[in-house]
Order: structure tokens, then sequence, then C-alpha cells
């Protein structure tokens, strides 16, 4: 961070703008240091691990718009068709989008984590700025939470997910501010970037963050003995609903619909924790020490490094602070307490997860030791208050101690976490087969979604979290076609997209349409108006009527609709609030004391 200290000491004196841009400037910086194989080769991705579940997240929508001219709202690509903005992994609803549409799925991946990466260091340096911490410190903050492996592990194996995790520290900044302030602006601020984590596919993240919300506003609480702080959290939890629903929505009643059910049986031991924190040997497909009954993931699930220096500024928080580092302290042995799982004591266990796990949406979710992106969080806290603590007790000798301690641990954090990225580049994609008709196909491998889909086949063997019962069929005895009449006629495709078919029928009975694809109640008919859409053994039909026809179809959202609705009420509210907030503020100092 010495660098960004150059430049902030050089514009002190210029306009706000141009310091802002300083800043700005060296976070981006931090993010390309730290991204450095996301941008040896930006124009190609692997499909190993998730990465062949993940970049069809990616491609579907890409294609729907650039291709079709469609908004995104199915893919019928993946498991015999399948909502995808009712998906909650989903990511296009994002700003970042944009990125994919002008420079295509792949490099929009690659530019988007430089720059989640610089929003995550910026983000950081905003939380213990607001916390009232030095340079120093906030450049502990920032480096310790950028640093850890656990974004790196996760984006090499394809968890695009985590990228949310980039607004962890600027939600918990913006809570800090309301608690402090009684700002209920602040507050929306918090929701608002808690709706962006959900539109982002924050399945992880965004619980995370919620109850990250939820204990510092409870803590405030207890210890003011005022009820605002929990007002802090309503606000913000409302804000959020009403601005994520137009996702929110439609994932809820998909989920409602077919639900993810998980157990809490997973668990860790010292080792694998101590192994999690301080081993430098951080690596995709690293052996965890021991298979003991509840770790049953790779490393890249606990990997979450720290190292030394961090630990060091830790303690001396501990030893100079004492009881003012009590909140953060207990924050971070709650988050490591849920990353840890199951607790075994002989015969019987018990945990805090297994108490979470009963709630929504956290009943849903597995792998606990996520839980120690948050935990790192709290510790950076602590290290930057220990930065902090260094400087203001010692001096200069504190200050270049401090310092010193910062960079080491970012440096030593770049040699560990950060080259795990090359592993983004296994089981490299060829070019596409020629596209034809679209039509259904049944691979043995899973993680070939996406290679089908360029060369525009379903997969019918897929690998997805959630999704419908596959009822489409592919080709084999007793397969009519990709749609086919249930009395005979004959029957042309006259149009194909992800989320409108188009069929002119001739010359035949009353019959039905069959369609090989999963039936949802999103679709609807447009033509013929009187005619009935229905499940057909779980496929999608309709009935049409005798002679000549068109058959329209097209797949919509009520949810979505009602969402966006939902979604302006709430814009509305926040700018009112604003409102009233400002103009408070401006007879406040125009009354004199």
């Amino acid at each position: 961070m010495t660098f960004a200290t150059i430049i902030a000491t050089y514009f002190a004196a210029r306009p706000t703008w141009m310091r802002h841009t300083a800043w700005g400037m060296s976070f981006l910086l931090l993010g390309i240091l730290f991204a450095y194989p996301a941008l040896a080769h930006i124009s190609s991705l692997g499909s190993a691990n998730d990465w062949d579940q993940h970049l069809l997240y990616h491609w579907v929508p890409y294609v729907s718009v650039v291709d079709h001219g469609e908004l995104p709202m199915w893919n019928p690509w993946a498991c015999g068709g399948t909502p995808l903005l009712a998906n909650p992994q989903a990511r296009y609803l994002s700003p970042f989008f944009l990125l994919h549409l002008l420079f295509g799925p792949v490099v929009g991946l690659h530019l988007e984590i430089v720059l989640h990466l610089a929003i995550m260091a910026g983000g950081g340096w905003f939380l213990a700025r607001e916390l009232g911490m030095r340079r120093v410190g906030r450049a502990a903050v920032a480096l310790i939470f950028l640093g850890t492996s656990a974004h790196y592990l996760h984006l090499a194996m394809g968890h695009t997910w985590a990228l949310s995790y980039a607004y962890l520290p600027w939600i918990f900044a913006l809570t800090w501010r309301a608690l402090k302030t009684s700002s209920l602006w602040s507050a929306m601020l918090v929701g608002a970037l808690l709706a962006l984590v959900i539109y982002e596919g924050g399945i992880y993240p965004a619980p995370q963050a919620a109850l990250l919300v939820v204990l510092l506003c409870i803590g405030t609480a207890l210890k003011k003995r005022r009820l605002y702080p929990l007002a802090v959290a309503a606000v913000a939890g409302v804000t959020a609903a009403g601005l994520a629903a137009p996702k929110l929505l439609p994932t809820l009643k998909f989920m409602s619909q077919f639900p993810r059910r998980t157990d809490a049986l997973e668990s860790t031991n010292l080792q694998l924790l101590y192994d999690s924190l301080f081993a430098r040997d951080q690596f995709i497909g690293r052996a965890v020490p021991t298979q003991a009954d509840g770790i049953t993931w790779g490393f890249h699930e606990y990997g979450a490094y720290i190292g030394p220096s961090a630990i060091l500024l830790v303690v001396a928080a501990f030893f100079l602070l004492r009881r003012r580092v009590l909140g953060p302290a207990l924050l971070s042995v709650f988050f490591l307490v849920l990353a840890c799982g199951q607790l075994r004591l002989g015969d019987s266990s018990f945990g805090l997860w297994q108490l979470l796990h009963l709630l929504p949406p956290f009943a849903s979710q597995h792998v606990p030791s996520r839980f120690l992106v948050p935990f790192v969080l709290c510790i950076a806290v602590l290290a930057g208050f220990g930065a902090d603590a260094l400087q203001a007790r010692f001096g200069r000798r504190g200050h270049i101690a401090a310092l010193a301690l910062v960079f080491v641990g970012a440096l030593d954090a770049w040699t560990v976490g950060p080259p795990n990225l090359w592993r983004m580049y296994d089981s490299p994609l060829g070019p596409p087969d020629m596209a034809g008709e679209f039509h259904h196909e049944w691979w043995g491998d899973t993680n070939l979604m996406m290679p089908l889909a360029s060369s525009n086949r379903g997969a019918l063997h897929c690998y997805e979290a959630v999704y419908l019962p596959i009822a489409a069929q592919m080709p084999g005895p007793g397969f009519r076609g990709e749609e086919y009449l249930e009395d005979g006629g004959k029957i042309r495709r006259t149009h194909w997209g992800p989320n409108a078919l188009d069929f002119e029928i001739r010359d035949g009975p009353a019959t039905v349409l069959v369609v090989n694809q999963n039936f949802y109640s999103g679709w609807t008919i447009e033509h013929p108006p009187q005619g009935r859409i229905f499940s057909h053994e779980g496929r999608l039909a309709v009935e049409v009527p005798a002679g000549t026809t068109r058959v329209s179809l097209r797949y919509r959202s009520n949810p979505f609709r009602i969402g966006l609705g939902a979604a302006f009420l709430t814009l509305l509210l926040g700018f009112g609030i604003r409102r009233r907030e400002r103009r408070n503020a401006v007879e406040s100092e125009a009354t004199p004391s």
C-alpha cells in the first residue's frame, strides 16, 4: 500500500475528485497485482472443476441478448431446460454484465476478477477508515482480506459466486456508519449492497453478510441498550429485499417448488484448521490432513491463509487495546466456530452451524468452512487495530514495525493465494463445433455442458444444484423428436430462441404439440390465443386446433415483473429518506447553538 500512500500524499492538496481517482487507481493496481494469472490468458478459460457450470451461467445470458435479442430468463441448454433468472447462482443482473456484452463472457469474467479484487481492497480501506484507523491500519485491513487464499481457491475452482465477497467489507463499514450516525440512508445503502450481492449470485456471501449485519446491530443494541440498532438491521433487510426483488422473487418461487436439502454433518479438526490458516502450500488438490467423519471436501474449501504477520498484529491489538477490540474479537470467534461445523465430543455432537442450518437460507447450504471468509475479515480488522496501536504507542518505531509487518504479510499472501488462479485454465475449452438446430444429447461426463451448449446442444446429463426434474428425452427408442404432434400432422420449427419458440402446423387434426423441454410455469402461449399450455409427462405441451396454424410460445416471469415494481418503490422510498436526511442536516446547521 506504500504506492497508494505516495499517490495520496501527492494529491493531498488537489481537488477531491483527483484524490478519489488516485485511490481508485491504487486499488485497481492492487487488483491487477493479485489477479496477475487471470490476465496472462485473458481470452481463454478451462472447463475443469466447476468452471464448466459457471461459464455456462455467463454464456447463456450473453448469447440470449447478443445472438437472439431476448431478455435472459430460460436456459434450454442445461438439464432439459431450466429457469435461468430464478437460478440463485445466475449473475447477469449485475452491472458487470455490461463487460460481458462488450467483450464476451470469457474476457468479461477475467475483467470482473480484477475489478472485484480492487473493490475488495477499497472496501477494506474504507472499513478501517470508518473504524477510525490511521493509514497503516487501513492498509492492514485491506491487504489481509485481499490476500487470503480463500478468494483465489474458490475462483480457481470456478466458484464465481465468491466474487461478491468483495462487498463484505463495504457492508461492514456502512453498517457501522449507520449505527454510529443513526442514519437510515446508510442503512439503506447496506441493503443496496446486499441486493447487489444477491444479483451477483452470492449464494454464500449474501447470507453471511446479512448475518454479519444482524450481529453488529444486536451487539450494538445490547451495548447501548437502545432499539435503534435493530431498526438499522430491519431497514437494511427491507431495502435488500425490495431492491433484489426482481431476482429474489423468481428464485424463492423456484426453490420453494424444488428445494435443495442439505445436512449439517460436516466438521473440521484443529490440524486442518491450522493448515487452513497458516500452511503456505495452499493449492487445489492439496491433501487434507485426515479423512475423518465430516471432512469430505478438498482443500479448496478450507484454505483461508492469513499468515504469521497478521497474527502478530492481532496479538499487538490484544495487548495494547484489550477491551477496545472485544467486539471484532467476539465476531471472529463466532464465525470461526461456525466454520468448524459440527463439533464432536465423544459420541455426541453440537455446534452453532447445526442451529443456524435450521434457518433459511442456511438450510440449503453446506460447507460451513466457507464462514472462514468473514472470519478472516474480522481478523483483518483486529490486525488493523493492532497496527494502529503500535503506531500510537511507540511513535515512529511502532509505525515502521507495523508497516513492515503489513508489507511482509502482503508479499507473503501474494505468493500463496493468487498462483491458484493458474488452475482456471485446466482442461482448456476447444473451439465449438458447427452449430446446427438445437437438440438434446446425453454424454457420460457432466462437465461437458459448456462445449455442448456452444454447439447448440442441450446437456441432459448435467451438473446443477437446483433444477427441474429432467423430463426431456434423448434420441433413442421411442424418441419422437425435439417437437412433435401427438395425433399426427406436419410441423415445422420456424423460430428457435432460448425464451421464444415458433412453429407452423399444417393439415392436421386438433392435437397436442409436445416440445422436448422441461415444463415450468413461466411458459405462456401467444398464439393461438385459445390454446392451453400444460405439462405432458413433465414436458412442455400445448393444445392446437385442427388445420393450419401458427404456435408461438414465450417464457416470461411474473415474479420478475412484480419484483421490478417492488424495486422501483424501494428506490423512491430511498430517495425520499435521503432527501429528508439532507434537509434535516441543513436545518440543523442553520439552527444557532
